[in-house]
């Protein structure tokens, strides 16, 4: 009696076991992400449990983080997330010069702009080739990435402007299109085109 009550109770622990293996399986299959929220001064990002955060390559950086690669490429790229006092400039002016980052050459460029929890902001959108910054900032030296993308966000919050900025490899920067937007708690659909203002030409 006891043996058939034992091997009742494998067979229970068996099925439940597979039944919790399926329902794994399906959210994985779903796409679920497992995130991580992460405190910059007065903003909080939700990212990825995959993205690293490492140690600033520069004291201009608040954090970074090291995205993996998916498949197609064989380097990983990283999120940098900046601020600096004063606001950094104006949001045209910035996003101007992202978009100088890359040859005109085939440029691709889309701008929107939004409102998240933690406050209005301005997504860009560039694809091209990158003029990618290689060793120290003060040399200005640059390796052209072909096939290059970069996703930036500037983030107006309540004490300070944010700035979010992905480039390197398409493949894995497009694969991040979604989170980026999710690390501020942005929407895709409830963004508006945003347009450049004119340059001022001084006379």
């Amino acid at each position: 009696m006891h043996s058939i009550t034992r091997f009742a109770a494998a067979v229970f622990v068996t099925l439940s076991s597979l039944a919790l293996s399926g329902t794994a399986f399906a959210e994985e299959s779903d796409g679920d992400v497992v995130t991580k929220q992460v405190k910059v001064r007065d903003v909080t990002l939700t990212l990825p449990d995959s993205w690293r955060q490492t140690q600033p390559a520069s004291t201009l950086r608040l954090a970074q983080f090291e995205v993996p690669p998916v498949m197609g490429d064989k380097e990983p790229t990283e999120l940098a997330v900046f601020s600096f006092a004063g606001g950094g400039g104006g949001v045209d002016d910035n996003i101007r010069r992202w978009i100088s980052q890359f040859e005109g050459q085939g440029r691709e460029v889309t701008l929107t702009k939004g409102k998240s929890p933690q406050g209005e902001y301005w997504f860009a959108d560039i694809q091209g080739t990158y003029l990618m910054p290689v060793g120290p900032p003060i040399r200005q030296q640059t390796k052209r990435l072909e096939g290059g993308r970069m996703l930036g966000i500037i983030l107006k919050a309540d004490k300070g402007v944010y700035f979010l900025r992905m480039a390197g490899p398409r493949y894995t920067v497009s694969a991040q299109e979604n989170a980026i937007r999710k690390a501020i708690g942005a929407a895709q659909g409830e963004e508006t085109e945003h347009e450049l203002a004119e340059e001022k030409v001084e006379p």
